[in-house]
């Protein structure tokens, strides 16, 4: 390794060294010292942070979403106006008796809702902010005061540019979208949305990614070098390696997934007034770089990146045109693999005609890299002269009627073929990719767990006790579980259990207030179970479903399922009631016909009114117990579930 890959190496170990210790120990002075003692001062300059690689490339975990207030959704927004440089006053010009709408408005809206998340590794939690109207996901905010990182989704960046941008060819984004965080020779360009130059960003600083061409962000990590130095790495004639920017967030990950999951848009508008400037390579020479279509494209960027970017997938091969001679001992190669190895994995493979023989068999068993087998630019010029040449050498028995010619056997035992090695070919290469397509399909097909969650919130004569004796805030949402939890809390402050009788509590004024009923004396004393059910009855209900997904007024509804006679003899299990739990009537069908082994059906509710859409699930046969267990793997409670068997003990014939 040269020198200047050694200083390279040790400061990423540095760097990384930094990060780590910062965040678990962000006062130690003394292990500071020591890193300036290894030469790293300019490292010292990055604030902590929390390391944070490929959040949302796995499913993560989120708490049901309350809305902000007015005024923490203005302090909100100033918060972000001011992070982000968004002063401008309005978007565009506004529609006569329109109010204008400030850039801040447009990004962060009024209603926003707060959820608490978690990412599945545990490493990471923070807040995301959600669209009222829509759900998507708007902001992160990750870390406390003056650590707080604050990052937009796609969703936000769709709606307007305001971070320096780095293009990246459609190859890059593919590999982004893998799971890879973006390299340095895969950027083409930078862009700066709201100056005339390229603003000094250091290390960690937020960045937009876009597929180049285009304008529209796809992915939003942190500069993992300052943006000067990129610069000047870009501009130099010597190749650069290394990774440019840590990839956070990028469209088609879990997070996006959680909202609407809307392609992304045409074009996004920058912000008014604002002279965005696209710097190819370097600043200083960005008067000399040419127009837009004498770039380098994607196909001439593709090999160069394949090298850099850090995955399991093989390199592809860059192909030069073949000589003849070439074409002759792929075609050959192709030959010798089908028989050797490709022929014996099917059943009854020949006879088969030669053209069928070409397509089937000789292309996939090409040396992997190589072009598709041209006959035309090999030495034999067609299919026939070839095959009628290696059936002189005895690979092949080929039988030709009214010009059609046939492949009717091969000779495994033909001393080239037993001599010849395996290789790798491009139906191998091919085979392995659509595994990988077919493992990452059936992941995202798998059905997600639902978090179902029964909720309360304080109305009436509990909004003062939730106030002035709880002392939390009376407009949230509690669980079960954190009202018991309130409430044991507050008795033990107020030392209001029974001095005799543990399980119950004497009620205050605020607990009678509560428990009062019209025509009834006061309450004195009360089983501490009962009070938290009286409590909760004095509630609102609500609840959530899914992560991601704002909480709802009212009380879930039982899923119901019922056996019943159907057609006069035949016993089915029904399901109705699913829908609010957004489950597909097609996945339960598909799974119940697997574990019952049974006829299902699916359809609209009979006898409902017209123009509802209500539908329900039938299964052949009593099957109870199958569809209860399946409906609690989705999340359901089983207190949720409701049976009933209408059969009357009649036995299916």
């Amino acid at each position: 390794m040269s020198m200047k890959g050694h200083i390279a190496a040790a400061q990423e170990e540095v760097h990384a060294l930094v990060l780590n210790v910062m965040a678990v120990s962000q006062s130690s002075s003394g292990v500071l010292h020591h890193l300036k003692a290894l030469g790293a001062p300019q490292l010292l300059r990055i604030k902590p942070s929390i390391v944070l690689l490929k959040m949302f490339k796995k499913k993560h975990k989120v708490k049901p979403a309350s809305a902000l207030r007015n005024s923490e959704c203005r302090k909100f927004r100033a918060e972000v106006t001011q992070i982000f440089n968004l002063e401008q006053p309005t978007v565009e010009p506004v529609a006569d008796g329109e109010a204008p709408l400030s850039i801040g408005a447009e990004l962060v809206p009024e209603g926003l809702h707060t959820s608490k998340f978690t990412t599945s590794t545990g490493d990471v939690n923070g807040v995301v902010y959600l669209d009222p109207a829509t759900g998507d996901p708007l902001w992160l905010s990750i870390g406390k005061n003056t650590k707080q990182l604050l990052i937009p989704t796609v969703y936000t960046l769709w709606k307007r540019r305001f971070l320096v941008s780095l293009s990246t060819p459609g190859p890059a984004i593919e590999r982004i979208q893998d799971g890879a965080d973006l390299m340095i020779p895969g950027v083409i360009s930078i862009t700066s949305n709201d100056s005339s130059s390229l603003p000094p960003l250091p290390v960690d600083s937020l960045v937009a990614i876009t597929k180049h061409g285009s304008s529209v962000p796809l992915a939003v990590g942190q500069l993992l070098l300052p943006l000067e130095e990129l610069v000047k790495a870009l501009g130099s004639e010597e190749e650069t390696k290394g990774k440019a920017v840590r990839v956070l967030h990028y469209f088609k990950d879990h997070l996006w997934d959680s909202g609407s999951k809307q392609d992304p848009p045409a074009s996004v508008p920058g912000i008014p007034q604002a002279s965005p400037e696209t710097t190819e390579r370097d600043a200083s020479a960005a008067a000399a770089e040419t127009a837009e279509d004498a770039a380098p494209t994607d196909a001439d960027l593709a090999s160069k990146l394949e090298g850099e970017l850090t995955l399991d997938e093989p390199p592809k091969e860059e192909v030069a045109d073949l000589s003849p001679e070439d074409v002759d001992q792929n075609l050959r190669l192709a030959l010798l693999q089908t028989i050797a190895h490709t022929l014996p994995q099917h059943t009854e493979p020949l006879p088969c005609l030669a053209s069928t023989f070409l397509t089937l068999y000789l292309q996939p068993s090409r040396p992997f890299g190589s072009p598709s087998l041209d006959l035309k630019k090999s030495s034999f010029k067609n299919l026939t002269k070839f095959i009628k040449s290696v059936e002189k050498d005895g690979l092949v028995k080929a039988k030709e009627v009214k010009g059609v010619l046939t492949i009717m056997s091969v000779e495994p035992t033909h001393p080239e073929v037993l001599a010849h090695k395996p290789i790798r070919t491009v139906g191998e290469a091919e085979a392995k990719e659509k595994q990988k397509a077919e493992r990452r399909k059936a992941e995202d097909a798998k059905p997600v767990v639902l978090d179902v969650k029964e909720l309360w919130k304080p109305s009436g004569t509990v909004v003062a006790l939730f106030d002035d004796g709880f002392q939390v805030n009376s407009g949230g949402l509690y669980t079960s579980t954190e009202v018991s939890s309130l409430l044991n809390t507050y008795v033990k402050d107020k030392n209001l259990a029974h001095p005799t009788e543990k399980p119950f509590v004497v009620t205050d004024d605020l607990l009678k207030n509560v428990l009062r009923k019209r025509g009834e004396d006061p309450v004195e004393f009360i089983r501490r179970d009962d009070l938290v059910q009286r409590i909760r009855e004095a509630m609102q209900p609500w609840h959530s479903i899914g992560d991601g997904h704002p909480a709802r007024k009212g009380a879930l509804k039982p899923v119901n399922v019922a056996i019943k006679i159907r057609g006069g003899h035949k016993a089915v299990t029904i399901i109705t009631g699913f829908e609010e739990y957004r489950i597909p009537a097609s996945f339960l069908t598909d799974e119940l016909k697997r574990i019952c082994a049974s006829s299902t059906t699916s359809g609209l509710i009979q006898g409902q009114a017209k123009g509802g859409q209500a539908e329900e699930v039938l299964v052949q046969g009593k099957h109870l117990a199958a569809v209860r267990d399946l409906l609690i793997a989705q999340g359901i409670p089983k207190r949720l579930i409701q049976e009933e068997d209408k059969t009357g003990g009649k036995k299916k014939r």
